[in-house]
């Protein structure tokens, strides 16, 4: 009876207790919705004043970034009126920032004043840009020696290796400003006068390079030239100047003295006029005039044309961005090829001549030129590949010239 009479007692505690707990979480509760009902306006006001101020902030941001852009002209005014030549990439960033000011107002206020401002400011940019992209091209751009060109040729009777390092050209600084130049007129211009410019200046110095490299050669020149009598009918000799050959020139002169050799050999077993000794006809008839045919010069031209048309194609890779450079290539290279082509045609012509008073020894000068044709052509139509004129990338003067000969 005691146990059941405390079990009762302990029942009742837990009634009681549970009463109270059941009580104190529902007065909680009650205040947990009151709270709710306080905060949650005050929640919500607080999320419409946070994207109130966000509002304000972009509304700020974009208020700046319109109004710098109706500053630019006074900003950069002094920048561009002074020039590229003292800081190209300070000058770069300026004519950046006149093209983005040109981009927003004719999108956002296309009839203002400074539109008209920033847009005739960036039109004399570009004309400083190109003048000095053409000051500098001008400036620096040289003949390459004729004794750099011989050097890179050397003593081989074959077409060199190596390459003519671009900085024989123009220096390195003056590379990197003139691509950083034409790569921003390219993106930003419309206009490419100074592609032009390029191709007119480089080409220039590509031609006296080679014209001074034949002038060098025609004034050291001494083995290399093969002079015949004015007629096999009316006796005479065949004489070769004894000048003494330097180092560079001994190995190719030598070659070519032993390519004469041979085909004497070959035309004195067919020859009306038979030859006693290599280099005389059997013929008592006192000299008339000599006809001077000089080879020497146009086959070192024929490599150097070759070497210096590679590094052109270089350094036209470091300074122009690539979809131009095949029509900066066609204009560079016709006035060195013309005179490639002129100065075989001339050789041509003298022999044709010789030939056609039946001075037949006179086609012994051929055989170094197809010597030499037969080594670079192969090298000639991968180098002219970069043209985008099929006549310039085939070389088409080239055969015609062999067949002719």
């Amino acid at each position: 009876m005691d146990n059941i009479m405390m079990l009762k007692e302990s029942l009742a505690k837990c009634d009681t207790i549970t009463k109270n707990v059941v009580t104190t979480l529902t007065s909680f509760e009650d205040r947990l919705l009151r709270l709710e009902e306080t905060i949650l306006p005050v929640y919500e006001e607080t999320g419409i004043l946070q994207r109130r101020q966000q509002n304000i902030e972009s509304t700020l941001t974009a208020l700046d970034h319109a109004l710098n852009f109706y500053n630019v002209a006074k900003e950069v005014d002094t920048v561009i009126r002074d020039g590229p030549s003292d800081n190209l990439q300070q000058y770069l960033g300026a004519m950046e920032r006149l093209h983005s000011s040109i981009q927003y107002f004719t999108e956002n206020n296309p009839g203002s004043l400074e539109l008209s401002a920033v847009t005739s400011l960036q039109s004399k940019g570009r004309e400083c840009l190109e003048r000095e992209f053409r000051v500098l091209l001008s400036r620096h751009s040289k003949a390459v020696a004729s004794v750099v060109i011989l050097d890179l040729l050397g003593l081989d009777d074959e077409l060199p290796q190596d390459d003519l390092d671009v900085n024989v050209h123009l220096p390195e600084k003056v590379i990197a400003d003139l691509s950083a130049t034409s790569l921003w007129l390219i993106e930003h211009m419309e206009r490419s006068d100074f592609l032009n410019a390029y191709s007119t200046i480089r080409s220039e110095a590509f031609y006296r390079s080679l014209t001074s490299l034949r002038d060098h050669q025609k004034s050291n020149s001494g083995s290399s030239r093969l002079c015949v009598p004015a007629s096999p009918a009316v006796g005479g000799r065949i004489r070769t100047t004894k000048e003494t050959p330097t180092k560079r020139a001994s190995r190719r002169n030598y070659l070519y003295q032993s390519i004469v050799k041979k085909a004497s050999q070959s035309l004195s077993k067919h020859s009306l006029y038979p030859l006693s000794e290599p280099g005389r006809l059997k013929t008592g008839v006192l000299d008339e005039e000599m006809i001077d045919i000089d080879v020497g010069p146009y086959l070192t031209i024929i490599f150097a044309f070759v070497k210096l048309a590679q590094s052109e194609i270089m350094l036209l890779a470091q300074v122009i961005p690539d979809d131009h450079q095949g029509a900066v290539f066609d204009k560079l290279v016709q006035k060195p090829l013309n005179l490639v082509k002129e100065e075989g045609e001339a050789i041509l012509a003298s022999v044709k001549r010789a030939v056609s008073k039946q001075q037949f020894i006179a086609l012994l000068n051929i055989f170094p030129i197809l010597e030499r044709y037969r080594q670079v052509k192969a090298e000639i139509d991968i180098t002219l590949e970069a043209s985008v004129i099929p006549a310039v990338a085939s070389a088409a003067w080239w055969p015609s010239i062999v067949v002719d000969l």
